[in-house]
């Protein structure tokens, strides 16, 4: 618990947190003993990273901006503190630990100082969360009238009402988005260090932690990038038809051709396999029915499979027809809540 509160405040401190981590910022900042424990943190962060000093004059500019921020925000956003852009100072190494350390002290106690005195008087945004285990996709409207279909073992994290320029949301599992067309206030996904932004559109975002993610656009243009650290790299601009599947662990985006039907099939509980590896295929179901399956074969799980599913077909009758086209079978297990997957001989 204490390595990922400090690692959370690390990612604060470099100005790389999503919507989200940035309200968990906020709680710490409340606790007791914060002050020691964030001077803690920074002299850390200098000794992990001791050529990127702060000195007196990006540390004035950033408490500024800072005051700025916690004027301008909404009580429960946490402004970030390190600009995007780092300028390189060359000093004598003794200098920059004398610098840094001052430079941490400073902060540290500043950015606690400033947040509670303000936050007091800003206006509280509540934020909301909606999950669906398992099942169907659950729709859900968003204030500005736009409708997200949930998909299953999925979380959307969104604001009671969005800010005056922008309307950002994050996502943990799979949705489909139909959003409100607003020139002036760009809609923002956030999925890790991946955004999607559009400005009205209807797309599908599969995003599961271990798994690579995919953006599948069925109507509209939709921009997705990857924030890393101080930078935003481009992956992909989407237009119907398209998706892009980002593998974090090869740092790869594919950007390929996707059936737009299949997309808006979804919304309704169909299930739709284009290609997809039987081990996608079976963590999909696992969350649709809330069963557990176990592929006995490694072989087996990469085998690829295609197959179009009603929303009313049980998990027994999908499990037949993939055993059909793969070349497995299956047996059930504890009330049908447990398969196991084997080759047939």
């Amino acid at each position: 618990m204490e390595e990922a509160k400090e690692q959370l405040l690390k990612k604060y401190l470099k100005g790389q947190c999503t919507e989200r981590e940035l309200r968990e910022v906020k709680a710490l900042l409340e606790l007791p003993g914060i002050e020691e424990y964030m001077h803690m943190v920074m002299e850390q962060l200098y000794h992990d990273e001791p050529d990127q000093p702060i000195p007196k004059d990006e540390l004035d500019g950033r408490m500024t901006r800072m005051r700025a921020a916690l004027v301008g925000r909404i009580g429960s956003e946490i402004p970030e503190v390190y600009e995007k852009k780092i300028r390189p100072v060359r000093r004598l190494r003794y200098l920059k630990a004398i610098a840094a350390c001052a430079a941490i002290c400073l902060l540290a106690f500043g950015i606690i100082w400033q947040y509670r005195s303000m936050t007091g008087h800003s206006q509280q945004i509540v934020y909301l969360e909606h999950t669906n285990a398992k099942g169907l996709p659950q729709s859900l409207t968003l204030p500005d009238g736009s409708i997200v279909h949930i998909g299953a073992g999925s979380t959307l994290y969104y604001p009671e009402r969005f800010s005056a320029d922008r309307r950002v949301v994050e996502l943990s599992g799979t949705a489909f988005f139909d959003v409100q067309k607003d020139d002036t206030k760009p809609f923002i996904i956030q999925t890790g260090d991946i955004r999607t932004r559009v400005l009205g559109t209807s797309f599908k975002i599969v995003a599961f932690d271990g798994q690579p993610m995919v953006v599948a656009v069925a109507t509209g243009k939709v921009a997705v990038s990857k924030d890393s650290g101080n930078r935003s790299e481009q992956l992909a601009t989407l237009v119907p038809g398209q998706q892009v599947t980002w593998d974090a662990r090869s740092g790869m985006a594919r950007k390929d051709q996707v059936d737009v039907y299949a997309l808006q099939q979804w919304v309704s509980g169909n299930i739709y396999f284009d290609e997809q590896p039987l081990a996608s295929a079976i963590a999909e179901l696992q969350r649709r029915f809330g069963v557990t399956i176990e592929i006995t074969d490694a072989q087996l799980a990469a085998y690829r499979v295609s197959g179009t599913f009603s929303a009313d077909q049980s998990i027994q009758d999908i499990l037949e027809v993939l055993g059909a086209i793969s070349g497995f079978e299956f047996k059930a297990y504890g009330d049908q809540q447990k398969f196991s997957i084997y080759r047939n001989n």
